[in-house]
This record gives C-alpha cells, structure tokens and sequence, in this order.
C-alpha cells in the first residue's frame, strides 16, 4: 500500500519537517561495552563516533548480566546482581566523560530469554518489577544518567503484551487487562519521578504503537496488544518530567525518503490506538533503529562492501535522513565490533559515522621548535610520519601555527606506531611505540636546523650551501 495512502486513512500527520537539531547516534548491539571497559578505556571510548551508547548496568559478560535480566523479575533482585550495579555505580561516578555520559541510555527489558520468573500485570510479584525500576531510577539519580533504553520486543514467547496468552484470560477481560496495564505503567512513571527530581527522564522504545498497529492484528489477539496502554499509563503521569521516543525497529532497513514514510506512516497509525492519539503525537517523539549487519550479512573487505546490505554510501544515506528526522537513531549490530581498542568495522563505515556526528578522529598534536629559526612559525610546513615494523601508515604535512603547535586528525590511526616529526630544513625527531588508542600530544619536540638539502642529515653538502650563500 502506499504510504500516502495510509497517512489518509489515519488522519493524524506526525510532522516531517527536518529539525533544527541533528538527533543523536547510540549503538545497541551484541558489542555494546561493559561500563568497566567505558570506565578503563575512556579515550578511546570516546573516540568511537556515536554520541551515546545504551549498557547493561551491572553486566561484566555474556553470562553474567545485569539489571535487564532482573529488572522485569517478578522476586528480589539477588545480591551478586546489586553487588555488581553499585560496583558500575562506582565506575560510572569516577569516570571523567568529556561528552558520552549525556548519552548513556540503562537498558531495560520486558522480557527475554535470560528474563526467569516474568510476572503477570496481576500478579504481586509485578510490584517487584516497580520496585526494581525504583531501585534503578535511585542509580540514574547517582550517576546522572537520564535515559532508559526500553527493549519491548517480546522473546523467547513470554507474553508480556500479547493478552490471547495472559495467565488470567479466563477470567480477565481484555479491557480489564489494558486497564491494569496502564496502572502499572503509572507507577513505574511515579516511581522514576520521584527518584529523579527536577531532572527530565527519556525512555526510548524499540518499538510501541506502531508494531501493534502494522501488523494488522485485532489488538486482544496482537503480540503487543497491551503495549499502547503501558505508552498511555506512561504519558498519564509524565508531565514535563518523562519524554517518551518511539526508536521504531521497524526502520531497520531503511535508507531511503520512500522507506521512511512508510515508518512515519506506522507512527501516526499507532496513534490511533492510544486513548488519546493527538497527545500520543505531541508528547511520544520519533526515532528510528538502523540494522548495519542486516540479516547477518557481513562484509569487512571493501571489494565486498556491495555485498553489505548497507553500504558505506547506504549507511550514511540512512544516518543522514534518520538524523535529520529524529530523535534518535540507535545503530544495531551483532558480528562488527565499535568498542574494542582495535574496532572490526571498517574504515569507510567509521568515516560516515564520524561526518554524520561530527566526534572528531584520533590525533596527534605537539609544539614545535624549530632551531635557529626567529622567524613567523606560521609560515613553516612539518611533516608527520606514522610507522609500524619499519613500514609508513601514512604521511601528512601540515602547517604550524604562530606558537608551532600542530594536530593531525585521522581515524586510522588506532594501535602502536613509531612517530616522526620533520621540517624540510631541519632534522627528524622520533618517538618510537606511541600508542594510539586516544588522543596523544607528543609534547615539545625540538627540531634541530641544519639540513638545508632536505636529504635528512647535516653533511658537507649542506656546508656548501651555506657557503655559496654568504656575501
């Protein structure tokens, strides 16, 4: 069907206007760091283009999860769990971001596979489930993380939102089940308020309204039927305090104007199953998901790029309206690696990320001094090598500035390398094993004039140029 015609048949037009702001880039994906690692690598996490990141608070592996495997318990959480989250309390606290921390998203699930003991809407043990997201908003409180990243995709069949599955379907009504629904999505929205004081808190959804209405599916028999009166129960208590963002997984492979209007479209048609569609709309802002290995279909070798769902010209297509449009766009991914100090995503992929949020590339800086040289430094040309086992990485000439300062940035530049600094009058200066995992300044670098011939030495022929020159 065309998406103008659905857009007709709602009647409810979420604006598509480009916004003024450029909306943030996060990564959710199988790679996403432990807050240890953020903790003890934060140069370098820092050099990683996204300007945020959603964690797992009190995750130290795969088989040792954190809160998303006890936030949505229907029992207390145990102590190693908590032992963990105050222990990523402690790293998150004494961890000096200079532009990440604005951006941390806490990752809540609804369910999932790792999720024992989920409990019904009915059941006393959801009080726990209020508790627990309490407990979490006191540690957002802590650490001055204001956003929760709420995967709502059902897995592993627990039927969080799906009542034709409910335990008391019985005897429970549908409206009965939407009502309780939105009870308990308004005391975890109390809850998260009244831990979090004059601060604004963003949930950001994988999905909501839009995954109930596309499908099709009368609502009492629709996986995520009860999923719009969790949004409504939210939107009841949130004020001025909670911003709600529907993250649309749904866009997962869209790069083009065409694929999005089809996601917008799915926007305004989950609207209508709010109770109040026009609040929905002003109040439930738009993000998009972005599946970069889709399918896990991977491809690290540039002459294998096509075979990449996204290309390089693709992802940043994607990047460029997601961000133009939305809120937020979290990139996910299970096979390429953004995090580790030695990043499988390969370069051309880093380079769109690094345009489309504009978090500079690696550098190098220095002060130069140039001997015997009274003149403007502004004038005077270097040139930095990087090396490694004897072999030039790359090379690049740059202009100092009035105080011989200079910085070169490029985002290849990742491991250990031996660095030279030269000046086509003066002679190499070397600093052999430089790690370049993070921004470096080689400090003041003494560059001894005399080479004159720019053959890299003092000799007798440089002699004779000075000769020839005097009067």
């Amino acid at each position: 069907m065309d998406y103008r015609i659905l857009l007709a048949t709602v009647g409810l037009i979420f604006s598509t206007a480009v916004r003024a702001e450029r909306g943030k880039v996060i990564e959710f994906g199988w790679d996403v760091p432990t807050i240890q690692w953020l903790h003890d690598n934060t140069a370098a996490a820092e050099l990683v283009p996204f300007d945020g990141v959603a964690v797992d608070l009190g995750r130290i592996s795969d088989s040792n999860l954190g809160f998303i495997a006890y936030g949505w318990y229907g029992g207390t959480m145990p102590s190693s769990v908590r032992s963990r989250i105050t222990t990523d309390v402690n790293y998150l606290n004494t961890t000096d971001f200079t532009r990440l921390r604005e951006n941390i998203f806490f990752q809540v699930y609804s369910s999932c596979s790792y999720s024992t003991g989920t409990p019904d809407w009915f059941d006393s043990g959801f009080d726990y489930v209020v508790s627990n997201m309490g407990y979490l908003a006191d540690r957002m409180y802590q650490t001055n993380v204001t956003n929760i990243l709420f995967d709502s995709e059902c897995y592993s069949n627990i039927p969080v939102w799906q009542y034709s599955l409910s335990k008391y379907k019985n005897t429970k009504t549908f409206a009965e089940y939407q009502a309780q629904v939105r009870l308990r999505a308004q005391q975890i929205a109390q809850t998260l308020k009244v831990k979090n004081p004059g601060r604004v808190i963003t949930i950001l959804f994988t999905m909501a309204n839009s995954e109930a209405w596309r499908s099709g599916i009368a609502l009492p028999e629709n996986v995520y039927g009860l999923l719009p009166m969790f949004l409504d129960g939210l939107l009841d208590e949130a004020g001025d305090q909670i911003r709600l963002v529907e993250g649309h997984e749904d866009a997962y492979y869209n790069y083009n104007e065409s694929q999005f209007q089809y996601t917008i479209a799915y926007h305004n048609g989950g609207a209508t199953l709010s109770t109040d569609p026009t609040r929905y709309l002003a109040k439930v802002g738009m993000g998009f998901g972005t599946w970069l290995d889709a399918n896990n279909i991977w491809y690290e070798d540039p002459s294998q790029f096509y075979l990449n769902y996204f290309t390089p010209d693709k992802f940043r297509q994607s990047l460029d309206w997601s961000t133009s449009h939305g809120v937020y766009t979290w990139v996910y991914n299970q096979l390429p690696s953004w995090w580790q100090t030695s990043p499988t995503v390969p370069l051309a992929y880093r380079q769109v990320l690094h345009e489309i949020t504009g978090v500079p590339a690696n550098n190098v800086s220095g002060t130069v001094n140039l001997g015997g040289y009274m003149g403007d430094k502004s004038e005077v040309a270097v040139t930095v090598e990087f090396f490694q086992s004897g072999i030039s990485k790359l090379k690049k000439t740059v202009i100092l500035d009035s105080l011989g300062q200079f910085s070169v940035h490029d985002d290849t530049l990742y491991g250990i390398y031996d660095v030279t600094v030269k000046g086509c009058q003066w002679l190499a200066a070397s600093f052999p094993g430089v790690t370049l995992l993070a921004p470096v300044n080689l400090g003041p670098i003494n560059l001894t004039g005399g080479n004159l011939d720019g053959n890299g030495g003092v000799t007798a022929a440089d002699m004779a140029i000075v000769l020839e020159n005097l009067e």
